[in-house]
């Protein structure tokens, strides 16, 4: 919680060419932008508890659409995550920095 993943968002949401600004989905669980090329997802998972609540709100059919998807809190999908996803850690450093670790490849 408060590492920046909201601002990260909105820094790639620029980079992609998207208008829009990003706003934290956790009361709607899911957002989605404008993208040049088609919308653009971001999910907050943090108030579902298991899977089976997270495929309740289709987030599969999202996944399998083809377009950028950014979870939130990704082990609430549990099995339901695809195993190719790229794994975005933020983590806030005592002098108020972030330090971002990639892990996984972008196909």
């Amino acid at each position: 919680m408060g590492a920046g993943k909201t601002t990260a968002i909105s820094y790639w949401l620029r980079a992609m060419g998207s208008p829009d600004r990003a706003s934290s989905p956790t009361f709607a669980l899911v957002n989605e932008y404008d993208g040049p090329d088609g919308p653009i997802y971001h999910f907050d998972l943090h108030r579902l508890d298991r899977p089976s609540e997270v495929a309740a709100m289709g987030f599969e059919d999202y996944l399998d659409s083809g377009q950028p998807c950014w979870v939130e809190w990704p082990e609430r999908a549990g099995e339901l995550m695809h195993s190719d996803a790229v794994s975005v850690y933020i983590e806030a450093l005592e002098d108020g920095a972030r330090k971002v670790t990639f892990v996984g490849t972008y196909r």
